[in-house]
């Protein structure tokens, strides 16, 4: 199923506000804290935690508005807690169908605006996407053209030698990590732009 969903084409609708917005956001974080934990649960806590955004925030079709998200997100997550997992994946797969079967090769009027709209909100990286990617999106499947270019941008390293490691005693570093608190990352998250990653996710829906 994992393999399946990260290959989906972005169609997120955004977190809406109220209740189901909150229990998406705890259904996120549970799975954060099984990733980092060590329970049964944590070989498989990050694969859900990728693809949750796609089964569950799928928007049920262009001309859905706000209140049909979090109607819809609302019976996800009760399917969801349910195990209805097969269910939901069937639902996912039959809105990228109907997505894939109505997308249309994309105006230059249309392509404008929507890239002045991006470099608007301050999100040239996904701007710049935009140019570079209008009919393409998602992770590329691995073929043996893909997996060749792969090795060829990252060939076998090079052996160590005692003159690239570290010799005799090395003093204590001490940490860098004890001055980061809530603020801290608070402040990060709202700083970051784009997307990226099998998720589907963008900066946007994180914040």
């Amino acid at each position: 199923m994992y393999n399946e969903v990260v290959h989906f084409r972005r169609n997120l609708f955004k977190l809406p506000t109220g209740r189901a917005g909150k229990e998406f956001i705890n259904e996120l974080t549970f799975w954060l804290r099984q990733f980092n934990s060590v329970t049964k649960l944590n070989g498989i806590s990050i694969r859900i935690f990728m693809i949750l955004p796609s089964l569950l925030l799928q928007k049920p079709s262009a001309r859905s508005k706000a209140k049909d998200y979090a109607i819809a997100l609302e019976r996800r997550l009760a399917s969801w807690r349910k195990g209805q997992v097969e269910e939901l994946l069937k639902e996912a797969k039959t809105i990228q169908r109907q997505f894939k079967a109505s997308n249309k090769p994309r105006r230059q009027e249309d392509l404008a605006k929507t890239f002045a709209k991006l470099v608007m909100e301050g999100k040239v990286s996904s701007a710049m996407k935009l140019l570079d990617k209008a009919n393409n999106a998602g992770l590329l499947y691995l073929n043996d053209e893909v997996i060749t270019e792969l090795k060829d941008k990252h060939p076998e390293p090079e052996p160590a030698t005692d003159h690239n490691l570290l010799q005799g005693p090395t003093n204590e570093v001490p940490s860098f990590f004890n001055p980061i608190d809530e603020q801290t990352v608070m402040k990060a998250a709202l700083n970051t732009r784009g997307s990226a990653g099998p998720s589907g996710m963008d900066a946007d829906l994180y914040r």
